[in-house]
């Protein structure tokens, strides 16, 4: 059995195995070579940062942003200030920085061009997209991650910060994309109840409200968007027994650059019908044919009411940025201290008086 053991000499200390055997040779190591291995792991760190898709930024210790973009919004919510991008293992994670607080009244997103070729995908400020990624305002039900993915993707957030997680797999595995983030402002009523068609409204669809009969039927809460010329708070669901009306009101004078979107869901199907705000609307008005919709008069319906704006904040403000995939994936560093182990110093003393490495050999 081998072990160690230390003598002293006047010349430092002797470092030996431990056997039967008698001294073969004896060969002073020098105390460069213990020197570098008492450096080595002195290198390691204490720790190994892992991401935890939680909203808490605190996991990703002293990694740099990929992305620093000013303050250059006029509402924080949706103004990004930091974009990160790192990968572990079989994983790749980004984080969204805004210098507001993230809320449910806004799109998040990230466009991802995972064959670096504009003319494939999605195209959008100088790339083709083939993925968009992040979360969305889930029409009055808090937040969701993008229905078009065919594959889960991990998000949470908290305070200004959103994380996102994804396999690596489920993106191709490129060894490299190139990527861009936007958030946008939205806002959304959803009423929990069903409107039954009837040949209750005659409106013409002009942005003015004087001729809509009877009250809301739906009443969003107030002050939860970024703005309150796209706060919602009256929304209207009629018809005219040959088209499906409809019409939201904001708190504040509504923004001619809106553009408004309506939900119906019918059975297990869902159809939807939008446009943008005529000239001198006051409020955003539209309508489908029930045929085109696929219902008919005493048909139960589900609305659901949604203003967009498609302006937002885009990072970085020109081009995009490349993110490189390291080959199973990269360390983080980390803000943990490293710690020197005991036996560490020994070595250091031991290489600093020289050592003698012997053996001994058979009689």
């Amino acid at each position: 059995m081998f072990g160690f053991h230390i003598r002293f000499c006047p010349k430092g200390y002797i470092l030996g195995l431990k056997n039967p055997y008698e001294v073969l040779n004896v060969k002073k190591a020098t105390c460069v070579v213990v020197f570098l291995i008492a450096l080595s792991l002195l290198c390691v760190p204490a720790d190994a940062v892992h991401i935890v898709v939680d909203g808490d930024p605190g996991d990703w210790g002293s990694l740099p942003p990929i992305i620093t973009d000013p303050d250059d919004w006029p509402y924080d919510q949706i103004d990004i200030h930091e974009v990160y991008v790192t990968s572990e293992g079989s994983m790749i994670y980004f984080r969204i920085d805004v210098f507001g607080v993230i809320i449910t009244e806004a799109y998040y997103r990230l466009f991802l061009d995972v064959d670096q070729d504009p003319g494939t995908g999605m195209s959008m400020w100088g790339i083709g997209a083939e993925y968009q990624l992040g979360l969305y305002n889930d029409y009055g039900s808090g937040m969701s991650t993008d229905y078009t993915t065919t594959f889960t993707v991990q998000a949470a957030y908290a305070g200004s910060t959103l994380e996102i997680g994804v396999n690596t797999a489920d993106l191709g595995h490129p060894d490299a994309f190139d990527f861009i983030a936007f958030c946008n402002a939205v806002d959304s009523g959803y009423p929990s109840a069903s409107y039954t068609i009837a040949n209750d409204q005659v409106i013409a669809i002009d942005g003015d409200p004087s001729d809509w009969a009877g009250a809301a039927f739906f009443l969003d809460a107030t002050g939860d968007a970024v703005v309150a010329t796209q706060d919602l708070w009256g929304c209207y669901v009629g018809s005219n027994g040959t088209h499906l009306l409809t019409m939201m009101n904001t708190t504040g004078v509504i923004d001619p650059a809106l553009m408004g979107m309506i939900y119906v869901q019918y059975d297990m199907s869902m159809a939807s019908f939008q446009g943008p705000l005529g000239g001198g609307w006051t409020v955003w008005e539209g309508g489908k044919a029930l045929a085109d919709l696929g219902v008919t008069v005493g048909d139960d319906v589900y609305v659901m009411f949604y203003l967009m704006s498609y302006d937002g904040d885009m990072a970085p403000d020109e081009g995009y940025v490349t993110y490189s995939v390291p080959v199973g994936g990269e360390i983080l560093p980390s803000n943990a201290l490293h710690v020197i182990a005991p036996y560490v110093l020994l070595l250091v003393l031991i290489g600093g008086t020289g050592a003698v490495l012997y053996r001994k050999r058979r009689p």
